[in-house]
């Protein structure tokens, strides 16, 4: 993961998609990926896994429309977490049972 000053993530990752930019809400990317997007005002390359957090303002569906649109930018995995703090995993063949990049990843973040 790329840090910025003080060891905190930029609070944004803009994204290039086929509907405009979007910025996921949590990324992981690793240093190779960072690299090849540096320069880029809007990243040309999704992160490895994009994550969604449900809000009262956006509903699942939301979500998952842009979902697609990282998978399209080459994330290799989409997570959402919902309001009870339930964890779904997506890649592009569909949901995961859970996240093939990291399987030992939790479902459930617990507070």
């Amino acid at each position: 993961m790329q840090l910025g000053p003080g060891g905190f993530s930029p609070p944004e990752f803009p994204i290039q998609t086929s509907d405009g930019v979007r910025s996921p809400d949590v990324v992981w990317i690793s240093s190779e990926r960072r690299k090849r997007t540096l320069n880029e005002s809007a990243a040309s390359i999704a992160p490895e896994i994009c994550m969604e957090v449900m809000s009262p303002g956006n509903s699942l569906q939301q979500l998952q429309k842009k979902g697609r649109l990282y998978l399209q930018a080459e994330a290799l995995e989409f997570w959402i977490c919902d309001e009870k703090q339930k964890i779904s995993f997506y890649n592009k063949t569909g949901e995961q049972s859970h996240s093939l990049l990291f399987p030992d990843f939790p479902r459930t973040i617990k507070l």
